[in-house]
């Protein structure tokens, strides 16, 4: 028997190396993902934020008033209650002349 000293394949040396490269790729990589996740969500609450002021409007041209509530657009077909849910999302229900809603960042959502 002749063993063949040419033998292709990787040593042990050249799979360290290849893989120290791509744990260092995902180490870099990883925490760029999570911040982007915030950004997502962030986008989502501020069209969450428009979609239902523009729900005001609305409701303000249907009926020539303000509605008393969001839970008044939801009741009326304006909104649907998951969309102002306050598990998902906190909204500030503004009591003046032109009524809008705004985002609660700095209340904790149970």
């Amino acid at each position: 028997m002749h063993l063949n000293q040419n033998e292709e394949g990787f040593t042990l040396i050249e799979m360290l190396i290849v893989m120290s490269v791509i744990a260092l790729l995902l180490v870099l990589i990883t925490p760029r993902l999570g911040n982007h996740n915030e950004n997502i969500a962030k986008k989502s609450d501020e069209a969450t934020v428009s979609f239902v002021n523009t729900q005001i409007q609305a409701y303000y041209l249907d009926n020539g008033e303000y509605p008393e509530s969001l839970q008044a657009l939801v009741n009326d077909d304006y909104l649907k209650a998951d969309i102002i849910d306050p598990n998902r999302i906190v909204l500030a229900f503004e009591t003046s002349e032109n009524k809008k809603v705004h985002l609660v960042e700095d209340v904790p959502v149970p």
